[in-house]
C-alpha cells in the first residue's frame, strides 16, 4: 500500500476527490429517493441543502487538498486530519439539516393539503397524537394523513390563538386522522381539471401524468398543497377521493 507522501498533488487530490464523490452520492441518494422523494425536493429547500453538501464534500475539501498537499511537509499528515475533520464537520451540519427539514406529513385539511417538515412539530405535540402511528417521524418518506377540525370549546379557541401566527392544524399530531375519513370532504371542494387556469409548463406536466398514469381529465380532481418554497397540487380520484399523485405545478382556477 502506498504512502501518502509517495503521491503527488494531483493524485492526493484525485484521491479525496473520489472519495468525496462517493459520500456525495450516498448522501444525494438518501434526499432524492427517502427523504425528498419527488417533487418535495424542490419545494422543501432540497436544492439548498445539496448546494451546501455538494459545495463542501465535493468541492472546496479536494480544492483545499490541491493547495496544500506537499509531500515534503513536516506535518502534512495533520494539516489532512484538519482537513478531513472540517470537511466532515460541515457535512454533518448539512446531513443534520437535510434529516431536521425531511418532508414527515402530507397533511390533509378540509380544504388543502400541507407538506409538515420534522422541524415544524413539537416533540410535545407529537406525543399528544391520538394514534401511536403518528407518535413518530417517519425516516423513509412522508406519510398522509387526514386531520379533524377541534370539537371542542377549548381546543377551537387554542387553534384560533395559534392561527394568529400563522400557525395551523396540520401543526398539532393530536387533530391527525386517517386519511380516509376526510377524503369524503376533500372531494367536495376539488377542482376539476376544466376550471384549472395552468401555464403553458403546467399544462404540459399535467398531461404528463395523464399520459403515464392512463388517466382521463375528467377521472381526477386537485387541490393546493402548500409547501416551503414553491405550492404543489395534490391529485385525488374523482371517484373516491382517493390520494394519487403530487404534482409540481402551482393551481390556479379560471
Amino acid at each position: 500500500m502506498r504512502s501518502i507522501r509517495s503521491l503527488t498533488r494531483f493524485q492526493a487530490t484525485a484521491g479525496h476527490v473520489v472519495i468525496s464523490l462517493i459520500v456525495g452520492l450516498i448522501v444525494l441518494s438518501t434526499m432524492l429517493f427517502v427523504w425528498f422523494p419527488s417533487p418535495l425536493f424542490q419545494a422543501m429547500g432540497g436544492a439548498e441543502l445539496l448546494f451546501l453538501i455538494v459545495g463542501v464534500d465535493v468541492v472546496i475539501g479536494p480544492l483545499i487538498t490541491l493547495i496544500i498537499f506537499n509531500p515534503k511537509k513536516k506535518f502534512l499528515l495533520l494539516d489532512l486530519s484538519v482537513i478531513a475533520l472540517l470537511q466532515m464537520a460541515a457535512l454533518g451540519y448539512g446531513v443534520f439539516a437535510m434529516y431536521s427539514g425531511r418532508p414527515v406529513y402530507i397533511v390533509a385539511t378540509d380544504v388543502d393539503f400541507k407538506i409538515v417538515s420534522a422541524s415544524e412539530l413539537d416533540p410535545v405535540d407529537i406525543a399528544e397524537a391520538r394514534f401511536d402511528e403518528y407518535k413518530t417521524l417517519s425516516l423513509t418518506g412522508p406519510r398522509l394523513v387526514g386531520t379533524r377540525v377541534p370539537d371542542t370549546p377549548a381546543e377551537r379557541l387554542s387553534m384560533s390563538n395559534a392561527s394568529a401566527f400563522g400557525v395551523g392544524v396540520e401543526s398539532f399530531p393530536k387533530y391527525y386522522v386517517p386519511y380516509n375519513e376526510i377524503r369524503s370532504t376533500l372531494l367536495g371542494v376539488a377542482k376539476p381539471v376544466a376550471l384549472l387556469d395552468l401555464s403553458a409548463e403546467d399544462s404540459e406536466v399535467l398531461a404528463g401524468y395523464l399520459r403515464k398514469t392512463s388517466r382521463q381529465g375528467g377521472d381526477i380532481r386537485c387541490l393546493p398543497v402548500g409547501a416551503k418554497l414553491r405550492p404543489l397540487t395534490a391529485v385525488i380520484s374523482a371517484k373516491d377521493g382517493a390520494f394519487l399523485a403530487l404534482l409540481p405545478i402551482s393551481l390556479t382556477f379560471k
